[in-house]
């Protein structure tokens, strides 16, 4: 639990700067001043509330980031690529946040009341494994010394954000790329993260699914000049 811990709150000091710098980025594109105020304010309150370990306060910063981008969004005030990515990782950072806190999903979880029949879920292509992750036993001082912890989380959505990031750094990336950046993680699940990052538009697949495939990001999200 204590290298769990560890790990957690590297991932969310490095994403909640991530997320910070993008928000002002994104907001100086934003034509209404005080909808561009707002965002911009938040994403100083986030970093002052993370790093004060203020988790509940967080999390509220979190949720109202969420209805002004998506009210952006709606209004064309925020690009769409730009607003789902920035939906996507708040979702990640709250994911995070709230496992460091011991805070349940918030809403009522009401799946455990049905019944759900024992089925194997198969492709053409592949049989997608979920359940072929590191799991926290595994991890060692060695990693939480460097940056491979961040990628060896046993979040899936940690995991899938930590491959954004290594895409946004290099440009392109491999499956051969990922399995080394993954040595806790099968080959089945890594492909499942591939599929639904492109499923979610975040992705683009570049080849015919041979060895020479690699992934980019869908579009260029945010202008690096800025």
């Amino acid at each position: 639990m204590f290298i769990l811990t560890i790990v957690l709150l590297m991932f969310v000091d490095q994403k909640v700067r991530e997320i910070a710098l993008a928000l002002f980025k994104v907001a100086v594109d934003i034509r209404r001043p005080e909808l561009r105020s707002r965002i911009e304010n938040l994403g100083f309150a986030i970093l002052e509330k993370t790093a004060a370990k203020e988790w509940e306060a967080s999390l509220t910063h979190i949720n109202v980031l969420n209805t002004l981008i998506g009210f952006g969004n709606a209004l064309y005030l925020i690009e769409p690529i730009n607003a789902n990515i920035l939906l996507e990782e708040l979702r990640n950072l709250n994911a995070a946040i709230r496992e460091i806190a011991g805070l349940p999903e918030s809403g009522v979880d009401i799946s455990s009341i049905f019944s759900k029949p024992q089925i194997t879920i198969q492709s053409a292509a592949q049989k997608v494994d979920f359940t072929e992750e590191k799991t926290i036993s595994d991890f060692s001082a060695k990693e939480i010394k460097n940056n491979e912890s961040i990628v060896t989380a046993p979040n899936a959505a940690i995991r899938q954000s930590a491959i954004m990031d290594r895409i946004r750094q290099s440009g392109k990336i491999t499956i051969r790329d990922i399995m080394g950046a993954f040595p806790g993680v099968s080959e089945r699940t890594l492909r499942y993260d591939l599929q639904k990052l492109c499923s979610q538009q975040a992705l683009d697949r570049i080849g015919n699914g041979g060895p020479a495939t690699y992934y980019t990001l869908r579009n260029k999200v945010i202008d690096s000049s800025l």
